[in-house]
């Protein structure tokens, strides 16, 4: 998974107890142990933790899945103890990794990793290894990125929310499995595309980066007793969706209105029209070995089945970085895959922190600008573990993965 997020580990002395010590027998089912065994190897991903997110994702980890990513920029507010299943002792903590520990507390046998950051600072390549990503936010754009980024790696998402004023709680689920499926954006009226085209900024309630900014997103105005039911809703359809419950619910929105107490479900076309143009997600192929040990140009000849120079490649959403500028001694030779986010390269002169320069960096590059990059193995020009490649070329996208057994070794 992404190096980005911080594995998250809590002290406890509860005792273990099985995933379906509590589940029932389902209809269609012969026993709880199928569902619980399908469910105890997913490995899943929750973006946004506010009034419907956390409640989704402390229900995900009673499941007792494999692994729970969590993905947040923000802190508990005070007034999040009115929606939030939280105490005011919580306010002020990230999101993310206080989601995260609990959930560790709740299931100690899944592993847990938070990123207190946007999703927007992830590459889809940080993602392969989600089977679901749950969403739960109001920010427009950050659905939008978590829609193309689950629909360019194939993986099912899981959306909640809320209108407070109607008693609404809506679930759409993606299957994000064929090209003419819907996304999200084709499910955006008009009145939410004019507020993304108004320049509006999105920073979940003004934090981001340990720094408070003016919050222009909106804000969920609601009862704590509709998001919970809109996070009850949303892991009903992943546990129906995982343990194969019922009649499929693949592109469909699931709608429960309070004033009624009527429910609605409906197909998620896609839209002819959507502004969101592809909607094909990437083909996906397992590379035997290490691909650190690989050449670029060796993994664009086992992506697109021939060596093509002017295919791009794109490794961990770094930066190939052909210089750099030093504030002492000007540009510095980098020729390396960085990630200026969290580990920019120092000056090999003077060891002061060198600033990217944009027009000698490239996220994706051309596989004829990496030089003599092209033909060295992979790990030369990495200082990060890599274990995913996005491979452009001739109209395709190709994503290359290792092999579950080369991931179980060193991390090169």
């Amino acid at each position: 998974m992404g190096s980005q997020f911080t594995s998250i580990d809590v002290e406890s002395d509860w005792p273990r107890v099985s995933g379906e010590s509590r589940l029932p027998y389902f209809v269609g089912q012969d026993d709880s142990a199928a569902v619980s065994a399908a469910i105890g190897q997913l490995r899943l991903g929750y973006v946004g933790l506010g009034s419907v997110g956390l409640s989704t994702c402390l229900h995900g980890a009673r499941l007792r899945p494999r692994a729970i990513y969590t993905i947040d920029p923000g802190r508990w507010k005070a007034e999040s103890v009115l929606t939030h299943p939280i105490y005011s002792g919580r306010v002020g903590e990230p999101k993310a990794t206080a989601a995260g520990r609990l959930c560790k507390w709740i299931s100690p046998t899944t592993e847990v990793f938070a990123l207190d950051g946007p999703i927007d600072r992830l590459a889809a390549e940080e993602l392969t290894d989600l089977d679901y990503l749950l969403l739960a936010t109001d920010n427009l754009q950050a659905e939008l990125t978590t829609s193309e980024l689950s629909r360019q790696l194939g993986i099912p998402l899981i959306q909640a929310s809320v209108d407070g004023a109607t008693l609404v709680a809506q679930i759409r689920t993606l299957a994000n499995s064929v090209e003419s499926g819907p996304c999200l954006g084709c499910g955006f009226n008009r009145a939410e595309w004019d507020y993304l085209n108004s320049g509006a900024k999105f920073s979940c309630e003004g934090y981001y980066e340990g720094e408070q900014h003016a919050a222009t997103a909106m804000v969920t105005r609601s009862t704590s007793s509709l998001c919970s039911i809109a996070a009850d809703l949303s892991n009903m359809q992943l546990l129906r969706r995982a343990g194969g419950l019922g009649k499929s619910v693949d592109d469909t929105v699931l709608e429960y209105c309070g004033f009624t107490h009527k429910t609605v479900v409906s197909p998620l076309p896609r839209r002819e029209d959507c502004v969101c143009v592809d909607h094909r997600p990437w083909r996906r192929r397992s590379v035997a070995g290490r691909l650190s040990h690989r050449s670029p140009g060796e993994l664009v000849e086992a992506a697109l089945g021939f060596s093509d120079d002017l295919a791009t490649i794109r490794v961990r959403g770094d930066w190939f970085t052909e210089r750099a500028a030093c504030s002492t001694c000007g540009p510095r030779p980098v020729r390396r895959f960085v990630n200026w986010r969290q580990d920019p390269p120092a000056c090999d002169n003077c060891g002061r922190p060198l600033a990217r320069e944009p027009f000698f960096a490239h996220r994706p590059v051309l596989l004829e600008a990496l030089g003599q990059c092209a033909e060295r193995p992979l790990v030369e020009a990495c200082d990060l573990p890599v274990r995913s490649v996005v491979v452009q070329g001739r109209g395709e996208t190709v994503l290359l993965v290792q092999e579950a057994e080369a991931q179980q070794g060193t991390a090169t």
